[in-house]
């Protein structure tokens, strides 16, 4: 080997060392109740993995797994809960500075929704809050004989129960209800009924 071979692997190596890793442009995507993709760009291709931590907020428990990809899908995770995540670039001689994010993931629908008490004009509907944290509520009232004319209403997430008024006698309707989460709107929920 000659010197000047010699002094060239010298460089090329503390290059290796003193090279950026940094992860940018970290994203979210398809974000369920369950859980979502997290996807970044590195700024090196002399990463060979990522480091990738995450926790609910609030909780000491820490996981970590360890990808080939700059692409993860975190699955197993609370509804209506919110996480946060954060990757390292990993080399075979360099671990690169954390970028991190928080996300929500999609809170459950409300449970047990009935329709308690109906008369001819009214309905009062009842519902068990969901897992995870809502921070609304939607209403839908579908009138089954004329369904453009349904009507959406927000609620109170500190509500579990609406009073309907003002519905005609003797027809049949059907209520959907939606938790609204951090993350998005749940899957619907819906209960029919026909009026006294």
């Amino acid at each position: 080997m000659t010197p000047r071979s010699h002094i060239y692997l010298s460089y090329s190596r503390r290059i290796m060392l003193r090279g950026t890793y940094e992860i940018h442009n970290l994203m979210v995507s398809l974000v369920t109740d369950e859980g979502f993709y997290v996807t970044w760009n590195v700024t090196s291709s002399l990463v060979i993995g990522y480091q990738v931590t995450y926790h609910l907020m609030g909780s000491e428990n820490i996981d970590e797994l360890y990808v080939h990809y700059p692409k993860v899908h975190l699955r197993g995770l609370l509804s209506g809960a919110e996480y946060n995540v954060s990757v390292r670039a990993i080399t075979t001689a360099f671990q690169g500075s954390v970028s991190s994010l928080k996300q929500y993931t999609v809170v459950d629908s409300p449970r047990d929704f009935r329709a308690v008490t109906v008369t001819d004009r009214s309905a009062t509907l009842v519902w068990a809050a969901p897992e995870g944290e809502a921070v609304a509520y939607l209403l839908e009232l579908i009138p089954v004989h004329s369904p453009s004319e349904a009507a959406n209403t927000s609620l109170s997430n500190s509500l579990t129960t609406a009073d309907l008024t003002g519905l005609a006698p003797l027809q049949p309707y059907v209520a959907m209800l939606y938790a609204v989460g951090h993350a998005g709107v749940s899957s619907g929920v819906s209960v029919p009924w026909i009026t006294g």
